[in-house]
């Protein structure tokens, strides 16, 4: 039995969710991915698999830092 690549698998569909948290559409996941890649990018199928992670560790980042600000009051989200 073969592993998926990363394109197929479970780290794909997470991008997907964060995305679909944050309200980004297809323009906005396509212009995330080009500020954090530094490089053009037309479709997300053709990202390697270290796009696809790094792209995940950035959504995890941010996220995290929001949390922060958020507990020290820094910031305010709108449910």
């Amino acid at each position: 039995m073969t592993s998926r690549p990363v394109a197929q698998s479970k780290e794909r569909r997470k991008l997907f969710v964060w995305c679909d948290d944050y309200g980004l559409d297809h323009q906005d996941r396509l212009t995330f991915s080009e500020y954090l890649l530094r490089r053009d990018v037309t479709t997300w199928k053709t990202l390697t698999d270290d796009e696809v992670l790094r792209l995940l560790d950035a959504f995890e980042g941010g996220h995290l830092l929001l949390e922060l600000l958020v507990q020290r009051g820094d910031v305010t989200v709108a449910d």
